[in-house]
């Protein structure tokens, strides 16, 4: 919640957890302050902490997720695309990957790309509004 609504005592909080964890394991508080920067727009911090989990953890999917839309907000598409493609390697279930991938093609002009991934997230998630937007919306371009 604190890294949600911007306050710093995510990041208080996340360092006294990370110093009482002996055997550098946890990952929530690491990943939490990597939230916490990305929600206040320090991004080389954010990517930091995300980084970490990802190295802490490859499998943690959240993570390249988080990772990846920044990468996506600083308009660097070829390397966001390349981490949502990871995101879907190592949860081949999450529909935020196939989305996010969706998004990257349709920036970079490969619509039936994105159409591909935006239905295939769709399919993950028959609740997940935006992707059946988007899908609609190119379908009928």
């Amino acid at each position: 919640l604190y890294a949600e609504t911007k306050s710093a005592n995510a990041i208080a909080i996340a360092d006294e957890l990370i110093a009482k964890d002996s055997l550098s394991e946890s990952l929530d508080p690491v990943f939490i302050k990597g939230i916490y920067y990305s929600n206040t727009g320090q991004y080389a911090q954010a990517l930091e902490q995300f980084d970490k989990c990802i190295r802490t953890d490859w499998k943690f999917t959240d993570a390249y997720i988080e990772k990846g839309i920044i990468l996506y907000e600083e308009k660097n598409i070829d390397e966001a695309l390349q981490t949502f493609k990871m995101a879907s390697t190592v949860s081949t279930t999450n529909p935020d990957a196939y989305f996010w991938q969706g998004r990257c093609y349709e920036a970079a002009g490969k619509k039936d790309e994105a159409i591909e991934n935006y239905a295939r997230a769709y399919a993950l998630d028959k609740t997940f509004k935006e992707a059946k937007e988007r899908l609609d919306k190119l379908r009928n371009q």
